[in-house]
């Protein structure tokens, strides 16, 4: 063989064999998002007011920043939220973004150190209900109608009765054609989903006969990653992610990294 030719062929052997070693040495992670979109966290980028295949959002973003070093591969995986959390209970994901906690997810889950908050509010039509503005909201909003929120949420922060009938869907981009269509007169939606929403879907002149208050006293609720006690990775994922979280607050780069998704820069195409 050429001596030229032999040395091509080892260097590129090697270079298979380093980049093989690297692979074996990294650790795969599978993470669920809810694939019905939850803006501004994950949702499809819109191009001339059409959905694409092309995920974006702060969750999508937050994890290349802090679990891009070479000790880690994620695998995003979409899925209706009940089931994110059903797989990573069992251990079939290692974990799930953007969620509430509650006594129940403390106990089965690992939780991360909270990296976003939520307004929690309800939606619905002035005309309908012009006096809320100024009474403000009854202890049960079933007592005045029909309401809706979104299947396998946690609406306990919300400060409403344990017993609130609450008539789940499973898609939230529907909640203004709920509203406007009267089979909900109200909707259970966090402040910032709601305005994302909105700019997302090119509806922000909806926002002229929609009504939005505070739940819970105006209180603004954290929300976790949850990992799989289950999970081969479980406290490797939750130190780095907690560890690259902390560095990105400390940076300002956390709270740049939010306002960009929530403050409506880029439009309909990037909430």
């Amino acid at each position: 063989m050429n001596s030229k030719l032999f040395l091509l062929f080892l260097l590129l052997a090697c270079q298979i064999c380093a980049a093989s070693q690297t692979e074996l040495g990294r650790k795969k992670v599978n993470i669920c998002i809810d694939e019905t979109e939850y803006p501004p966290l994950n949702y499809f980028i819109r191009l001339d007011g059409r959905k694409t295949s092309v995920n974006a959002g702060f969750d999508i973003e937050l994890l290349r920043l802090v679990l891009s070093t070479q000790d880690w591969r994620v695998n995003l995986v979409a899925a209706p939220w009940p089931r994110c959390l059903l797989e990573v209970e069992q251990g079939r994901l290692d974990a799930a973004m953007a969620s509430s906690a509650n006594d129940e997810r403390r106990a089965t889950f690992l939780l991360s150190r909270p990296y976003f908050y939520l307004s929690p509010s309800v939606a619905f039509l002035p005309e309908r209900f012009p006096q809320l503005k100024h009474e403000g909201l009854p202890q049960r909003l079933d007592s005045l109608g029909r309401v809706c929120g979104i299947r396998g949420f946690n609406y306990a922060y919300y400060e409403q009765p344990a017993d609130l009938g609450i008539h789940r869907s499973n898609e939230i981009l529907q909640f203004s054609d709920l509203l406007l269509k009267r089979r909900c007169e109200f909707f259970l939606i966090n402040r910032e989903v709601y305005s994302a929403i909105l700019r997302l879907e090119g509806q922000e002149s909806l926002a002229d006969r929609l009504a939005i208050l505070p739940m819970a006293g105006g209180i603004k609720v954290p929300f976790y990653m949850l990992v799989s006690r289950r999970s081969p990775h479980a406290q490797a994922l939750l130190s780095e992610f907690n560890r690259g979280v902390d560095n990105l607050e400390q940076s300002g780069a956390l709270a740049r990294l939010w306002t960009r998704f929530t403050a409506g820069q880029g439009g309909k195409t990037n909430p």
